[in-house]
C-alpha cells in the first residue's frame, strides 16, 4: 500500500503541465455545476423572485405583505440578492438563473485558487487540486444553487484571500475592499453579515499575538480601524440596525432547529454527515501526521470556530469547507516542490486551445439540455386549479412551510412560507405563528379548530403532514387536485391534495 502511494506521489511529482494546462481540469467542476445547479432546485426561489419583483415595483416593505396575516413587522435581509434573481429570472427564465449560479461559481472557483496561490506561495499545482476539491464538494453537497447564500460564499472567499495578503503585507491596498464587502454583504444577505468578523476575527487574534512579539507591528490596529469603517458602512441598508441585528432574533429557536433540516445537528447517520466527519477525519489526520507543515494561529483559532459551528447545523457545513479546507495547502505544499522550468511546446498548446473550445461546446448543449424544461414545481397544476375555481385570489388559504412560497409568487396569500423567521413573534413583533404551525405539524392541534379559526377555504396538504390521513375523509372538503411528486426533493414531502371546503361552520353549505 506504501509502494503504491509513493509511487502515485513521485508520477504527481514529476508531472510537468504547462500552467495554462493546469485551467483544463477547472473544468471537471464547471460540468458537474451545469448539472447540479439547476436539478438542485429549492422552495426559497419562489419567495426570491417575488421579493424582487416587490422591491422594483412598490420599494421596500416594513411591514410583511406576502401571507394571509396583517401587521407583521418586515426585513427584507436579502433584498439585494432577490433582485438579482428576479433580473436574471426576467431576462431569460433557468437560462437566466442558470447562468448567474455558473458565474457566481466560477469566481468562487478563482477566488479559491487566489487564495490558494497565496497561501502555498504560488504553487499552481496543489492550488489548482484544492480549489476544484473545495468547489466539487460545494456543489455535490448543493451548496451552490439559487439561494443567497453562494454570494456570502463568495464574499467569504475573498475576505480569506484578502486577509491572507494583508497578513503577509501590511501595505496592500486589498485591506480597503473590506468595506466595500461589508456594504455588499448587508445587502445581499443580512443575515450572514456577521460571518464576515467571525471569518476575521483569528487574524485579529494573530496580529494581537504579533504586536507582543513586535511593538512595530500595527496591523492589529488597521484592522481595528477597517473594522470600525465596515461596522458603519453597513448602515447603508433600507432597514439600519434591523438588519445588521437580524440574526439576533431570527436564529437560534428550537422549533425552527427541529423542523426543518438544514437546521438540525449534523449527525453521520445522513449523507451530507458522512462527508462532513469523513473530511474532518482526514483533516485532522493530516494536521497531526504531516511533519513538514506547521500550525498557524489563524488557521486553529478558525478550524476550531467553524468545527464547532458546523457541528451544529448541517448549512454551516458549508462555511467549514470553505474556512478549513484551503488551509490544507499549508500542509500539502511543502510535499509538492515548485517547478523550476516551464515546458514551452507549441504542439501541446495547440491541442490544449482545441481541448478548450470541446469542452466550452459540451457546457453550452449541457446548459441548454438542462435548462430546456424551464423553472417548474409540481404544485403549479393544483394551484392553478385552485385559481379556476378561485380567480379573485381572496379566499384564505392553508399552503405548509415548503409549499407557501410558490403560491405567494402566483400572487396568493397563504397560510405559511418557507421564511421561517418571519413567522416568529421575535422578528414580527406580532404573533409566534411558527410555533402554531410546528404543533399543528406534530399532532398538538386540532386540524378542525386550525381551519375554523383561519376560515381556509382551500387547502394544499401534503401527505407526510400529520392531519393528512383525516382531512382527505372530511365530507366537508371537496378533492379538486390531486398532485403527484416528479422527483426525490417533492417526494420527501410526499404527493399533495387540494381540497375546497364547502361546509361552513354551521353546516351551510358555501
Amino acid at each position: 500500500m506504501k509502494r503504491k502511494i509513493n509511487k502515485i506521489i513521485s508520477v504527481y511529482q514529476n508531472y510537468i503541465p504547462l500552467k495554462s494546462e493546469c485551467l483544463l481540469f477547472f473544468f471537471i467542476p464547471l460540468l458537474i455545476s451545469t448539472i447540479t445547479i439547476v436539478l438542485n432546485g429549492n422552495h426559497d426561489i419562489w419567495f426570491l423572485l417575488n421579493h424582487g419583483k416587490y422591491v422594483l415595483k412598490h420599494g421596500f416593505p416594513i411591514i410583511e405583505p406576502f401571507s394571509m396575516h396583517q401587521g407583521l413587522s418586515f426585513v427584507m435581509q436579502q433584498w439585494l440578492s432577490s433582485v438579482i434573481f428576479y433580473i436574471a429570472h426576467s431576462i431569460n427564465s433557468t437560462y437566466g438563473l442558470f447562468i448567474l449560479c455558473f458565474l457566481i461559481n466560477c469566481l468562487i472557483l478563482y477566488f479559491l485558487y487566489k487564495l490558494c496561490m497565496e497561501m502555498s506561495n504560488n504553487n499552481y499545482r496543489i492550488s489548482t487540486f484544492i480549489s476544484i476539491v473545495i468547489d466539487l464538494i460545494l456543489l455535490i453537497l448543493s451548496y451552490i444553487t439559487t439561494r443567497p447564500q453562494i454570494f456570502t460564499y463568495l464574499l467569504l472567499v475573498v475576505t480569506l484571500y484578502i486577509m491572507e495578503k494583508f497578513y503577509k503585507n501590511e501595505k496592500t491596498k486589498a485591506i480597503y475592499f473590506m468595506i466595500l464587502i461589508s456594504f455588499l454583504q448587508i445587502n445581499l444577505h443580512a443575515a450572514m453579515y456577521f460571518m464576515l468578523y467571525i471569518f476575521m476575527l483569528p487574524y485579529m487574534a494573530n496580529y494581537i499575538i504579533l504586536k507582543i512579539k513586535n511593538k512595530k507591528d500595527n496591523r492589529v490596529f488597521k484592522l481595528l480601524l477597517i473594522w470600525a469603517i465596515m461596522f458603519i458602512v453597513a448602515f447603508i441598508n433600507p432597514y439600519g440596525i434591523k438588519a445588521i441585528t437580524y440574526i439576533f432574533n431570527s436564529y437560534g429557536n428550537y422549533y425552527v432547529n427541529e423542523m426543518i433540516g438544514e437546521m438540525n445537528s449534523v449527525t453521520i447517520s445522513t449523507l451530507n454527515g458522512k462527508i462532513y466527519f469523513s473530511l474532518l477525519i482526514i483533516i485532522m489526520v493530516l494536521f497531526a501526521v504531516a511533519k513538514k507543515g506547521k500550525f498557524k494561529i489563524r488557521q486553529i483559532l478558525l478550524f476550531l470556530g467553524l468545527t464547532y459551528l458546523s457541528l451544529t447545523s448541517y448549512r454551516n457545513i458549508s462555511l467549514w469547507i470553505i474556512g478549513v479546507i484551503p488551509f490544507i495547502i499549508l500542509y500539502c505544499e511543502p510535499y509538492i516542490p515548485k517547478l523550476k522550468k516551464q515546458a514551452k511546446e507549441k504542439i501541446r498548446k495547440f491541442k490544449l486551445y482545441k481541448f478548450i473550445f470541446l469542452i466550452g461546446i459540451l457546457l453550452i448543449c449541457g446548459a441548454t439540455f438542462i435548462c430546456q424544461k424551464g423553472l417548474q414545481t409540481y404544485l403549479k397544476p393544483g394551484v392553478d386549479e385552485i385559481l379556476k375555481h378561485n380567480p379573485s385570489k381572496k379566499n384564505n388559504i392553508y399552503a405548509n412551510y415548503n409549499n407557501g412560497s410558490y403560491l405567494e409568487y402566483r400572487g396568493i396569500k397563504p397560510y405559511i412560507d418557507s421564511r421561517a423567521e418571519v413567522f416568529l413573534k421575535t422578528n414580527n413583533k406580532k404573533e409566534d405563528i411558527f410555533f402554531e404551525y410546528y404543533l399543528l405539524s406534530k399532532g398538538q392541534i386540532n386540524y378542525k379548530n386550525f381551519v375554523d379559526k383561519y376560515n381556509f377555504n382551500y387547502l394544499i396538504v401534503n401527505e407526510q403532514e400529520i392531519f393528512y390521513n383525516q382531512i382527505i375523509k372530511d365530507k366537508n372538503y371537496k378533492h379538486i387536485y390531486y398532485g403527484k411528486c416528479t422527483n426525490l426533493e417533492e417526494c420527501e414531502y410526499g404527493n399533495y391534495i387540494v381540497l375546497e371546503r364547502v361546509v361552513k361552520k354551521n353546516n351551510e353549505s358555501i
